[in-house]
């Protein structure tokens, strides 16, 4: 039935080719046999571009618990960060836009400022829900360049109570000059420009996905979780989920180890509601896995937040050690019907002769295929039109690094993509096995991981930006999970 995309799932992800298979240029006239392997190859690319039209989404990191301003964890007085991260500019982006929802406890406003100048590029009020748009054309930015964003809460307020959830932050529109070329319908003649049409509409769609990016979240690799005595409500994690399909569910796979509480229970919170609870568990360690449906408006995100409490602590007090929590996945994926990929007519076999009837058929519906591709795209803006901008980790004062915590947001990618652009200084890529090493008066040391793997990207000597072929790195096929460790301030995959 065709090739598929990588799905953002542990437990399904397989090595696939990401290219289109290569389909040669038709001409008339020339004695040229139209071959199955050539009718073959187009149809495997109807497929590979049917897949990945059903792109699965991160959900955007706003706020990573305890370790940096969160929900009820605001210093009491600005101005203070809530957000900072990077969008890449490229030729034709007019606008970025920022949406998110707050609660002032005053007066306060949301500065936002761009590319490191000191002058707010817009003032956001904050409300319950706020999209505030800000046009970056005309700006000098060049094709490429990656921009920081950073908004910060500014006045006079008591705002330890108050609270900023940042849902999405994406520049806009993702230009794309090559016209579609539209199918051709078949009917008894099969000349070059039917073929060569059909042909290019699929390279067309595979093109057209590639000008978007692909970009990570941060995984939350042994984050601390609660201990003691209650009360103990702990956020893991807050940000925000998008419903892009009919079937979407949000998607939280991970694993956590209770180290001396009798018992723990995480709970997922979409829109603002309890929405999934996990447990008790006991001491130990095991997986997380939480579907949790999305009814939410399609096209749009949502409010989306993790956390966990000890329910019964331990009984030995001077025991008591915190919890870790590694939430991999915070992603939107199809439901357990998985996505409607379509129904392919049957494969041209070599040397098996069929009727002109039967062979319309089945290139036609191939031409289906790929127009209902690109109705697809046009639907869903939403992942097609946006370049969304990546969280960068930063310190609870403002800083950019905060020692050990910088091990415990890492951007983390399950390969989609044929090439990684990515800036910052000291980047190396991890993945394969994660070993802890242990202090024997310490236990644990959790922020010192390593991979089993690891592939140096940009020096530690200076800020730079370097785009990765992912092929020529060995064993990171296509579904591997990575990490990218060091000083990262932005990164995306794409698709070619």
């Amino acid at each position: 039935m065709g090739l598929r995309p990588p799905i953002p799932d542990p437990r399904s992800l397989t090595p696939m080719s990401i290219a289109l298979h290569p389909v040669p240029t038709f001409y008339d006239s020339v004695g040229m046999i139209l071959s199955a392997a050539d009718l073959r190859a187009i149809r495997r690319n109807a497929a590979i571009v049917d897949g990945l039209s059903y792109r699965q989404m991160p959900c955007f990191d706003s706020s990573a618990g305890l370790d940096t301003y969160t929900v009820g964890y605001y210093p009491s007085s600005p101005p203070f960060r809530i957000w900072n991260g990077y969008f890449r500019f490229r030729s034709g982006m007019t606008t970025l836009t920022i949406e998110g929802s707050a609660t002032p406890a005053g007066s306060e406003t949301i500065k936002v400022f761009l590319n490191g100048s000191g002058t707010a590029a817009a003032t956001i009020t904050p409300t319950s829900s706020f999209t505030q748009n800000i046009t970056i054309s005309g700006l000098g930015y060049t094709d490429g360049q990656i921009v920081q964003v950073e908004l910060q809460v500014q006045g006079s307020a008591s705002t330890a109570t108050a609270r900023y959830v940042i849902y999405d932050i994406y520049a806009s529109p993702i230009s794309f000059a090559t016209a579609w070329p539209g199918v051709p319908t078949f009917s008894g003649t099969y000349s070059a420009l039917k073929l060569n049409q059909l042909s290019n509409a699929a390279q067309w769609l595979f093109d057209r996905m590639a000008a978007t990016p692909i970009v990570p979240n941060l995984m939350m690799r042994y984050a601390l979780g609660s201990f003691g005595t209650l009360p103990n409500l702990r956020p893991l994690w807050y940000g925000s989920v998008g419903r892009y399909f009919s079937n979407d569910i949000f998607r939280l796979f991970g694993v956590y180890t209770n180290v001396t509480d009798v018992a723990q229970k995480l709970y997922v919170y979409i829109n603002g509601s309890l929405a999934s609870t996990l447990g008790p568990f006991g001491p130990g360690t095991a997986t997380i896995s939480i579907p949790v449906a999305l009814t939410h408006t399609l096209g749009t995100r949502v409010e989306a937040s993790v956390w966990e409490e000890t329910i019964t602590p331990g009984a030995v007090q001077a025991a008591w050690k915190q919890s870790r929590f590694s939430l991999t996945y915070r992603y939107s994926q199809a439901d357990g019907s998985g996505y409607p990929y379509a129904t392919m007519p049957a494969d041209f076999s070599p040397a098996v002769n069929i009727s002109a009837a039967t062979l319309d058929s089945r290139l036609n519906a191939l031409a289906t295929v790929l127009n209902n591709t690109k109705t697809r795209i046009d639907n869903t803006p939403n992942i097609w039109n946006r370049a969304r901008a990546v969280r960068r980790w930063f310190g609870k004062n403002g800083e950019d690094t905060q020692g050990d915590f910088d091990a415990r947001a890492r951007p983390f990618f399950a390969r989609q993509g044929y090439r990684l652009v990515v800036k910052g200084k000291g980047v190396s890529i991890g993945f394969g096995p994660i070993t802890v090493p242990s202090d024997p008066q310490k236990g644990p040391q959790y922020d010192a991981h390593t991979y089993g793997k690891t592939e140096s990207v940009i020096d530690g000597d200076k800020v730079d930006t370097k785009t990765v072929y992912l092929d020529s790195i060995d064993g990171l096929v296509p579904g591997t999970t990575y990490q990218l460790v060091g000083d990262v301030q932005y990164a995306e995959e794409l698709l070619s």
